[in-house]
């Protein structure tokens, strides 16, 4: 029968606290990973935005759209939407899908992405 070796209790006992310590230090450690104050989260418009929105002032404006149906803007209830490209886009497909009117997609307005890095395609 081949002989076990085991290692004395006390020895698992350091490893695991030197474990516990190390992990409550990091946990409660204010500088580790914190980002600066400055640091903004990280935004890249799709091609449609970059194509219909536009900078003032330094600030990229980002296009909300809306669906028109023969020129009229598409409002139920009196209610305007502003959608993503990619959303309106698949609404208006399904409205073709059943319908022979004329839909098409325009932006309506603008939201100032102040709080946001842009990123426009091949730049920084």
């Amino acid at each position: 029968m081949p002989s076990l070796t085991t290692s004395p209790r006390h020895n698992d006992e350091i490893q695991s606290s030197q474990r516990k310590n190390a992990l409550a230090h990091s946990a409660t450690d204010t500088t580790a990973h914190t980002p600066a104050q400055d640091e903004k989260p990280l935004y890249i418009p799709s091609y449609w935005e970059r194509k219909d929105g536009y900078f003032k002032d330094g600030v990229f404006h980002k296009p909300s759209y809306e669906i028109f149906n023969n020129g009229e803007p598409l409002e139920p209830l009196g209610v305007s939407f502003g959608y993503r490209y990619e959303v309106a886009n698949h609404i208006l497909m399904h409205l073709q899908a059943v319908s022979t009117d004329n839909f098409i997609i325009k932006p309506i307005s603008w939201q100032p992405m102040n709080d946001y890095n842009v990123m426009m395609e091949g730049k920084a």
